[in-house]
């Protein structure tokens, strides 16, 4: 009898190496999207996208003031220090209209910012241009006429870093010489000098007249050479009140931000010491006889007495 030898399965089955899986790729991390953006997205019936997004990605298009509540806007460190006269004089001009007309002044284009790069759980606009323009309309639709909106034309342009936003605002202010004491380098700053100046306006406004009168010279056309000058003492100006706060010499009390109507009056008292008025003078405020960039020595006086008082201002 013949023997067979029997192949077992090792010996015919067909070996066979598992292969080798791809491994997965690791999936790029999403960034948030901006609240802003979403704003957008929502109100695009409303708004139209430039065809050409060079060298930002850009819409346009009318919306109700009604939809950006007063916290949505927001004014950069780079924006100049609103001018309340100037704010005040519109909402007149406005009010006095729509007693006319029943309609407002045309508040023309708004350029608003949105900065990718600044992640928060708010919607946040930046106004590039119309920040004055925005403050009155603020006031018209929610202290004098709420039941009446205003419908802004805005362009919004969405940047990617605080540098590009603050390089796109800079453009707009080649249109008029701007003084950049009034331009601070973080938030904080500019809410001080913002703060300051306000209280020294209502405080002595008329110690501001000549300036303004300047200005709006200049709004209308009529570029005065002086404009680029600080206005004569014992005047003030917004860039001077500026120079107390950042300048070459400061006034320590009012550097800090604790500023308040109690300080301005102390303060204003002691310089009364050092710019001693004749009988015929009648000058409320003594920070116009003084200049940061002229007067170090007065300044330094100041700061060493202020440094005596014991009391504690709170603001």
């Amino acid at each position: 009898m013949k023997r067979t030898r029997q192949k077992t399965a090792q010996s015919t089955a067909e070996v066979i190496m598992p292969q080798e899986l791809p491994l997965p790729q690791a999936q790029a991390a999403q960034p948030p999207i901006c609240p802003a953006e979403l704003f957008i997205e929502k109100n695009k019936q409303y708004l139209q996208r430039k065809p050409v997004p060079i060298p930002y990605e850009e819409y346009t298009g009318y919306i109700s003031f009604k939809n950006f509540p007063s916290d949505m806007l927001k004014l950069q460190a780079s924006n100049r220090i609103v001018n309340q006269d100037r704010v005040k004089s519109m909402i007149a001009t406005n009010v006095e209209k729509f007693k006319q007309t029943n309609t407002y002044e045309d508040f023309n284009t708004v350029k608003l910012l949105v900065d990718k790069s600044v992640h928060t759980n708010d919607v946040q606009f930046y106004v590039a241009d119309g920040q004055h323009r925005m403050h009155v309309a603020y006031e018209l639709t929610n202290k004098i006429n709420p039941n009446v909106d205003i419908y802004i034309h805005v362009t919004i342009t969405i940047v990617n870093t605080a540098q590009d936003a603050m390089n796109y605002l800079m453009h707009f202010q080649n249109c008029l010489p701007p003084d950049y004491r009034l331009f601070s380098t973080n938030e904080k700053e500019r809410n001080i000098l913002q703060r300051t100046i306000d209280l020294f306006r209502e405080k002595w406004p008329k110690s501001f007249l000549v300036h303004d009168g300047r200005q709006r010279k200049l709004v209308y056309g009529n570029k005065n050479k002086n404009y680029r000058q600080d206005v004569e003492r014992p005047h003030l100006s917004d860039g001077i009140i500026a120079d107390f706060i950042k300048g070459p010499c400061v006034i320590e009390a009012m550097a800090d931000g604790s500023i308040t109507s109690e300080l301005l009056d102390d303060i204003n008292t002691y310089l009364k010491t050092l710019f001693p008025l004749n009988k015929t003078e009648k000058i409320e405020c003594l920070f116009g006889q003084l200049r940061s960039r002229e007067n170090p020595d007065e300044i330094k006086k100041l700061n060493d007495k202020m440094k005596t008082y014991n009391k504690i201002y709170i603001s």
